[in-house]
């Protein structure tokens, strides 16, 4: 029997497996979903928060992944791999650097703020509908262009100064590679640097205090038992329009449609993203206002 259940889960991703070996094994094959998905790429080697997808979340993907995010990395300095991390080939080593406190922070503070960053040739990037990580893994020789990211904090956690690891807590935005960061400080460093642990502690509202284990979720026969998010409630940080009843089937049919539509939308409606609800408070669509017009991002079927 098809699961029908629609929402999102926030599951803590442990080490060792994909996103995807962890969609297919713990979500289609035990519960039978038959659409199931995930915000927010995280690798085999990398845990914590992985917002999963159940049925008709699985349209607001792309929302999710605009949510800023959070990680804990220990990273290695003296050695650097291909991937970037420690399950990769060593690249470039240096056995005489010893790390230091004021050159480090120096370096980590450096890219506070608003940054170019070239995501790693070893990544879920898709180059001509191919992963740059399978192109390189093919012997092609992958260019990434740099992409603007911001990066808000980095809180230097800790340093152990006879392995040269150091600990950050990394606060950014969407977009920001963990292991293209370490390997940017390496290069400030002129010592190289890997990640040698790598958790996410936050993805937009879901945080890693709340997060399900694997374990408690196959445990459980019913999915109802587990905390499941709504739709609704995950977009909670875009303001919303109600539409008045006659005009409904004109947002669930994506027919065009003015700010006349709608209920108490005040005298000045600002430019930006909007969830349509109708009087009965049902999520129907998200739009973006933008020149004085409508333009549809996502339209949910009849029945949400």
């Amino acid at each position: 029997m098809i699961h029908n259940t629609s929402g999102i889960i926030n599951l803590y991703k442990p080490t060792g497996l994909t996103c995807a070996q962890l969609v297919n094994d713990t979500f289609k094959k035990k519960f039978n979903f038959k659409k199931v998905g995930y915000s927010g790429t995280l690798d085999k080697f990398a845990e914590g928060v992985l917002p999963i997808l159940l049925n008709k979340a699985t349209k607001i993907s792309k929302f999710l992944e605009a949510n800023d995010k959070e990680y804990i990395a220990d990273i290695q300095l003296g050695i650097q791999t291909d991937t970037l991390d420690y399950t990769g080939e060593v690249v470039k080593e240096n056995k005489k650097f010893k790390v230091e406190q004021s050159s480090l922070l120096k370096a980590v503070n450096s890219f506070i703020g608003e940054i170019k960053q070239t995501p790693p040739k070893f990544s879920a990037i898709k180059i001509e509908g191919k992963r740059a990580s399978d192109l390189t893994r093919e012997g092609q020789d992958v260019k990434l262009s740099p992409r603007m990211i911001k990066i808000y904090n980095i809180d230097l956690m800790n340093i152990d100064y006879d392995k040269n690891i150091f600990v950050i807590k990394v606060k950014c935005s969407k977009g920001t590679f963990i292991r293209a960061l370490a390997r940017d400080i390496g290069i400030k460093l002129n010592a190289g640097a890997m990640v040698t642990k790598l958790v996410r502690t936050r993805n937009g509202l879901f945080t890693v205090e709340d997060a399900i284990q694997r374990d408690d979720i196959e445990s459980v026969g019913d999915l109802s038992d587990l905390r499941i998010y709504s739709i609704d409630e995950v977009l909670q940080y875009y303001p919303e329009l109600i539409i008045k009843s006659k005009y409904k089937n004109f947002v669930l049919n994506g027919k065009k449609i003015n700010r006349f539509y709608f209920l108490d939308f005040g005298d000045n409606l600002v430019e930006g993203i909007f969830k349509i609800k109708d009087t009965n408070n049902k999520l129907l669509a998200i739009v973006e206002y933008k020149r004085e017009k409508f333009y549809y991002l996502k339209v949910f079927a009849h029945d949400n």
